[in-house]
């Protein structure tokens, strides 16, 4: 007997996944960014 998840479970794995690589793209954007924004005011 071979017992598989549901077919929405993989969705929501790969919607986590997705998730989760925009939130640390953001981040590191987010972390580049700063060091050019006080750059003008030195």
């Amino acid at each position: 007997m071979d017992v598989s998840p549901p077919a929405y479970l993989r969705w929501m794995l790969w919607g986590a996944v997705a998730f989760l690589a925009l939130l640390v793209l953001a981040a590191h954007r987010a972390m580049q960014t700063k060091p050019a924004a006080t750059q003008p005011g030195a």
